[in-house]
């Protein structure tokens, strides 16, 4: 008897996808709270060293990981608005410090109150 391909792809299909899900587990589905947002903004202002430098690669990874968890955070409109800015700020090939500022101005005040 000979399996047909569409059998074959079927058959992929099922060993893959509990592998994609858990991986999708892994990287984040869900609500964050103000200690993943204030983590990612930490990590950012780490390795961005202000509007005087160019930035390279991790700034624009640490951005696209501020996004993604400002986007699913609950609890501030607000941040939760900024995520996807910052996101779509991660996907170009310069920053513009200014708006960057801007953008991420509800999460400092965010993490800078909840350190006080």
């Amino acid at each position: 008897m000979r399996v047909r391909p569409a059998v074959h792809l079927f058959l992929a299909a099922l060993l893959v996808l509990p592998v994609k899900a858990c991986a999708a587990g892994a990287d984040g589905i869900g609500p964050t709270g103000l200690d993943d947002v204030c983590a990612a903004y930490v990590d950012l202002a780490r390795v961005y060293d202000g509007p005087n430098s160019i930035p390279g690669r991790e700034v624009f990874t640490a951005l696209a990981e501020l996004g993604e968890v400002a986007t699913r955070y609950p609890d501030d409109p607000d941040i939760g608005d900024a995520g996807p800015k910052i996101a779509e700020m991660a996907e170009r090939d310069s920053l513009d410090p200014l708006e960057l500022s801007f953008t991420v101005a509800p999460i400092m005040i965010a993490c800078n109150d909840r350190a006080a």
